[in-house]
């Protein structure tokens, strides 16, 4: 592998929007995957245009979401793989978490670890720690940009109108922001391409050595990373106070950040 390129594995989630009424013992669903995993993925096939590499697709989902995972493959990445078990049916948080990271351990190598960020999915947001602190790596969520150093990348996010920048080691796990980047369509070609037999990697948990009672027993660890610089967006705030007959009147208040 080339010094700069970076194997990126994009993990992403699988949701029912419909299921088959007249037959509910199949449990035969129709799923689709949330517009926030769809920028990191796009993040993804960006890094691998400017570096190198490649981009690897990984979910928990029903059968049904192979068309889903055909659609990524359809839109550029490099390998799909579902993971698919009885045991995955009703699984929670930690389930998932520890299903996830021993998938992602066995897709290695790999640099880093995409997921899609939502303020407003709760499941979403317990998801990351989760998985970063299972694989012992440092986390950084809401990222909007991102850039490679050669001791890792270089990471912007801006929260509450502050900008703060990171400096964070390889491998790493990412939640990616859905404001900065702009999905691709895959158009009429594409979604032909996408029901056509693109190759779909079923794993069962058999297929990571893992059982009900394993994914229970799994430790996890702390990590960290490092802080390079907070700065305010943007150097002065200023707000217009009204004058009143009691107060002194305030033309401009100037609020300093940082």
């Amino acid at each position: 592998m080339a010094q700069n390129e970076l194997n990126i594995i994009v993990c992403i989630k699988a949701c029912a929007y419909q299921i088959n009424q007249e037959d509910i013992t199949s449990q035969q669903e129709s799923c689709g995957f949330n517009t926030f995993d769809r920028t990191a993925l796009e993040c993804g096939f960006r890094l691998r245009s400017e570096f190198g590499g490649r981009v690897d697709v990984l979910s928990i989902g029903p059968r049904a979401s192979v068309t889903e995972m055909r659609e990524t493959l359809a839109m550029g990445a490099d390998r799909a793989v579902l993971l698919q078990d009885p045991v995955l049916k009703n699984y929670d948080l930690p389930t998932m978490a520890r299903v996830l990271s021993a998938a992602i351990n066995a897709m290695a190598p790999y640099d880093l670890v995409l997921f899609g960020f939502d303020r407003d999915t709760a499941d979403n947001r317990q998801a990351w720690p989760l998985v970063a602190r299972m694989l012992d790596l440092p986390l950084i969520t809401e990222v909007q940009r991102i850039e490679q150093t050669s001791s890792g990348l270089l990471l912007q996010r801006s929260v509450d109108q502050v900008q703060t920048s990171y400096g964070i080691g390889l491998p790493a796990v990412v939640a990616i922001s859905s404001s900065e980047f702009t999905t691709r369509e895959l158009g009429v070609f594409g979604i032909s391409a996408a029901f056509e037999d693109l190759e779909v990697d079923i794993w069962s948990l058999s297929s990571l050595n893992l059982n009900v009672n394993t994914i229970k027993d799994q430790e996890t660890k702390l990590s960290s990373s490092q802080v390079i610089s907070i700065a305010p967006k943007s150097d002065i705030s200023r707000a217009k106070i009204p004058s009143s007959d009691t107060v002194k009147p305030i033309k401009e208040l100037s609020l300093h950040t940082g």
